[in-house]
């Protein structure tokens, strides 16, 4: 994440085997591709799926074109990050500031209007790409 300071940072924490986790995806692919080309905003996707599930992982992340920065936890949920966040349950969402302080480390899901509320505040609008002509 040292790398992402300066930035604001959505992360997703997820698995493969997260039914709920999965039904997020499609409103996360909306709400990457609203903020898509905001310079202030990176969009983490970690999975906590286990070191045997490396291929699976990785299928499916390809297969469902899954955008921002890809992630899979070395340790699943007792990898330190995990531990840090005291994550227990999945889907889980953070949103860490520019300066690295956390937001947010729970309840801002991709469908929650309350997400859409919280990023608008803090980062602004996202610009909605019309589709006519």
């Amino acid at each position: 994440l040292s790398s992402l300071k300066g930035k604001y940072v959505y992360i997703d924490i997820w698995a493969t085997w997260c039914g709920p986790c999965i039904k997020e995806f499609p409103e996360l692919k909306k709400l990457m591709d609203d903020y898509k080309g905001n310079p202030n905003i990176e969009f983490v996707c970690i999975s906590v799926d286990s070191k045997a599930d490396y291929e699976k992982w990785r299928s499916f992340v390809t297969e469902k074109h899954l955008d921002g920065i890809q992630l899979i936890s070395d340790k699943a949920l007792d990898s330190d990050f995990m531990k840090f966040l005291n994550v227990s349950l999945i889907p889980r969402n953070v949103l860490i500031d520019p300066q690295g302080n956390i937001i947010s480390s729970a309840g801002l899901r991709p469908s929650s209007a309350v997400t859409r509320e919280t990023l608008a505040k803090y980062i602004g609008a996202p610009v909605i790409k019309s589709t006519s002509k």
